[in-house]
């Protein structure tokens, strides 16, 4: 793999082409501004980072092209300047479209109850355009950290510049695929017709929404996003509501904004999450396509939640449903399940947390798997970093909230890194070498210590290096013998895993590969961006130069197909 690069990409901010930054009034700006027009124009642009694969150079821009056309003449004429003298056209580097710009504009025009639908004067979309480049560069001076980073920084300033700037925007920039979000809501969905409690709380749920059954909810769901996703026209945000069937319209209405109360703007985008759509007259807007792919599991989550706080159950609020979650599904249903189906054809020895428990009594790892004569332990955590932390732009208290999460709690938890530095002393100290458990030579074995989480935030660069050193201070601490005969710890998505289950399924990949290749890569004193480079960053670009083309598990497919018959075996039976 290519050295990873501190590579600029540049946008057209409003400074490049307007002198009065500081005093623009946004709000002022945008007062008399047909809402709808303008929100359908931005939702248009988040359309283009909804796909599948990298936006193009082109698609930036021809539609900044397209827009300057549309501008009153004296505004089209200063950015057409500014366009030739740069050749912002050509540069493969120049963006127009900004996931986190394009939401804050949302935002500011949801603020103002202007909901009308009419045609911009070219005055008006000059007072757009200018809203919106002055969002992006509002964007630009939060990260600014971030930009300053170069190759002659140390590793830990590099760290404490680019972490808190990117912590801020990773989750509103990543892509979402529906596919692996559908997946995990497919397995929640069958481990509450499993478990007693959660079987009377899926009916909750379900009459709520007002469907008969939960995989008709899925059906509904699924049918319409590949609806979306296979149209021969652009995809576009707009979608005209008479041709959908009651139960699609239902379910979106669900996620539709209240247009009569008052929007309140957030960091997180809070309100954009909760409700990506709104629906005016006869048509639905998708505010943010990937917002409504959260709805298919996060959201989801989010959605369970309040029904069970509504229904006064237990559970009160999502924290409480994460907790309750965290053991019974997170680890024992949808970790382990993907486990098996990526490496069922490659390990010796597989053997779940809960079965070493019984040999330990404690200590255990969530999943021990041996192949040969290498030791994979696994530890799965289900953290979130809450908004607050996320765009603190405080180093220390983004550190401490991460070690928190995966090393130790306040109140001395032990979690995450500090229980694989436990089992790594059992290991050594040969509690695992009997007939019940494994059977290995134990000079001849090395360890590969693997947390697995499920918050897309701990992708960012310098997360993992921040674990992996702190590891390495817990094995001189612990009295580790055998340093040589450990990995350096790494930091994996569930959803990277379950994305490229197939390729670890037919041994295309292989786990112990990845991990090597990755360490060689982050271990280069020379390349010191490569060295806080995250896993799931490699192993995903890895797996694309294996062949890997974003196709659908066939686990995907699978699911979807007993859907497809069980629908069609519903209709029969009407028939007859």
């Amino acid at each position: 793999m290519k050295d990873a690069i501190l590579e600029r990409q540049f946008f057209l901010a409003y400074s490049d082409i307007y002198e009065d930054f500081d005093s623009f009034n946004i709000k002022s700006i945008l007062r008399s501004i047909p809402k709808i027009t303008a929100i359908e124009r931005i939702s248009y642009l988040l359309c283009q980072l909804s796909l599948p694969g990298e936006t193009t150079k082109k698609t930036h821009a021809s539609i900044l092209l397209q827009w300057v056309l549309l501008l009153a003449s004296e505004d089209n004429k200063r950015v057409s300047k500014v366009i030739r003298e740069r050749s912002l056209h050509e540069d493969p580097k120049f963006h127009f479209i900004d996931a986190t710009s394009s939401l804050m504009l949302i935002e500011y025009l949801l603020e103002d109850n202007n909901f009308i639908e009419d045609k911009l004067s070219a005055e008006q979309e000059s007072d757009l355009f200018k809203a919106y480049l002055w969002c992006i560069e509002t964007s630009i001076r939060k990260q600014q950290a971030a930009f300053n980073c170069d190759d002659n920084d140390s590793i830990d300033d590099l760290v404490r510049k680019m972490l808190p700037a990117k912590l801020s925007f990773r989750e509103i920039d990543s892509f979402k695929d529906y596919r692996i979000q559908f997946i995990k809501t497919f397995y929640f969905f069958s481990f509450c017709e499993t478990d007693v409690e959660y079987k009377e709380y899926l009916l909750l749920f379900l009459r709520e929404y007002n469907v008969a059954t939960w995989d008709k909810y899925l059906l509904n769901l699924i049918t319409f996003y590949l609806t979306l996703l296979q149209q021969d026209i652009q995809l576009t945000p707009k979608l005209c509501a008479p041709n959908l069937n009651k139960q699609t319209a239902d379910f979106l209405d669900a996620f539709c904004l209240n247009e009569h109360r008052n929007y309140k703007r957030s960091d997180d985008f809070t309100e954009l999450r909760n409700t990506p759509i709104y629906k005016y007259e006869n048509y639905y807007l998708f505010l943010y396509f990937n917002f409504f792919v959260d709805k298919i599991y996060q959201g989801f989550l989010f959605d369970f939640a309040k029904v069970l706080s509504k229904n006064k159950c237990r559970i009160k609020d999502f924290g409480d449903l994460k907790s309750d979650l965290g053991e019974k599904f997170a680890e024992h249903f949808a970790f382990y399940k993907t486990i098996d189906l990526c490496f069922k054809n490659y390990a010796d020895i597989q053997l779940k947390g809960e079965n070493i428990k019984i040999i330990l009594k404690e200590g255990e790892p969530d999943f021990y798997m041996r192949q040969g004569n290498k030791v994979f332990l696994f530890e799965f955590k289900d953290p979130t970093l809450n908004k607050k932390t996320k765009h603190s732009g405080d180093f220390e208290e983004i550190k401490r909230c991460i070690l928190e999460k995966f090393e130790e709690t306040s109140s001395d938890k032990k979690k995450g890194i500090k229980q694989l530095v436990n089992t790594i002393k059992q290991i050594q100290n040969l509690q695992y070498n009997r007939s019940e458990l494994d059977e290995f030579i134990p000079n001849k074995i090395v360890i590969y210590p693997i947390l697995v989480h499920t918050d897309c935030s701990f992708e960012v660069e310098g997360i993992n290096y921040i674990l992996k050193e702190r590891f390495k201070q817990l094995l001189i601490e612990g009295n580790i013998k055998n340093h040589h005969q450990i990995k350096d710890v790494v930091l994996i998505n569930l959803d990277t895993l379950i994305s490229l289950q197939d390729l670890f399924q037919s041994n295309k990949l292989k786990i112990s590969t990845c991990i090597n290749e990755y360490l060689n890569y982050s271990s280069d004193n020379k390349k010191i961006i490569n060295r806080i480079y995250s896993f799931d960053y490699y192993i995903r670009y890895y797996a694309f130069n294996k062949g890997f083309k974003n196709l659908a598990p066939i686990e995907f497919r699978k699911i979807v197909d007993g859907f497809v018959e069980k629908e069609k075996q519903i209709k029969l039976k009407s028939i007859l």
